[in-house]
C-alpha cells in the first residue's frame, strides 16, 4: 500500500508543538460519500411516501419508504456529526463513542487494516486501554497526519507503527 508508506514517512519527519485543544471533522471525501448516498436515499424515500399517499399505497410500501427516507437521514447527520477532539491539556482523546485517557492507554498502535464497518483497507489507530478494550479509529478525518502527530507526541513511547 503506496500511501500508507509515504504516511509513516511524512508522520516521522513531521514535529509538532502541542496546542491545548483540536478538533477534526469527517475527511472531505468521505462525507462526498455519505452525501452522496444519504441525500438521494432520502428523495427516493420521500417520493415514494408522496406517491404511495396520493395513490392510497398498501402498507408494507410506507414501511420501506420510511426505513429508506431514515436510512438516509441518517447518512446526513452522521456525515454532518463526525467529530473527534483532542484535548492535549488533560491528555484525553474525545468521541461522541468514547472518551480515552491518553495516559492511561497500554498501547497505540498505527496500521493499515479493514476497519470496523469498512470493507476496505485503510490506515487505523489500534488502541488498547489497561482495562484491556481495543478502539479502533479509522483516519478519516481531516488532516489526519497532525491527528496522528498529535496523538503520537502525547503518547510518546506507547505509539508504535506497524508496518505490514
Amino acid at each position: 500500500m503506496l500511501f500508507y508508506d509515504d504516511f509513516i514517512k511524512k508522520l516521522n519527519d513531521t514535529t509538532i508543538t502541542l496546542k491545548n485543544k483540536y478538533s477534526y471533522g469527517l475527511n472531505f471525501t468521505k462525507k462526498i460519500v455519505w452525501l452522496g448516498t444519504g441525500i438521494p436515499i432520502s428523495l427516493i424515500g420521500g417520493f415514494q411516501l408522496w406517491v404511495l399517499k396520493t395513490n392510497n399505497g398498501n402498507p408494507i410500501g410506507y414501511v420501506i419508504a420510511l426505513l429508506m427516507l431514515l436510512f438516509g437521514i441518517y447518512n446526513i447527520k452522521m456525515a454532518f456529526s463526525y467529530k473527534i477532539n483532542i484535548d492535549a491539556e488533560n491528555k484525553k482523546l474525545i468521541n461522541k463513542q468514547f472518551t480515552i485517557e491518553l495516559d492511561k492507554v497500554k498501547l497505540v498502535e498505527l496500521r493499515k487494516m479493514v476497519a470496523p464497518k469498512s470493507k476496505k483497507l485503510e490506515a487505523c489507530l489500534d488502541v488498547i486501554t489497561h482495562d484491556k478494550k481495543q478502539i479502533i479509529i479509522p483516519l478519516i478525518m481531516n488532516n489526519k497526519l497532525e491527528f496522528t502527530a498529535v496523538i503520537k507526541e502525547i503518547t510518546k513511547d506507547k505509539f508504535v507503527i506497524i508496518k505490514d
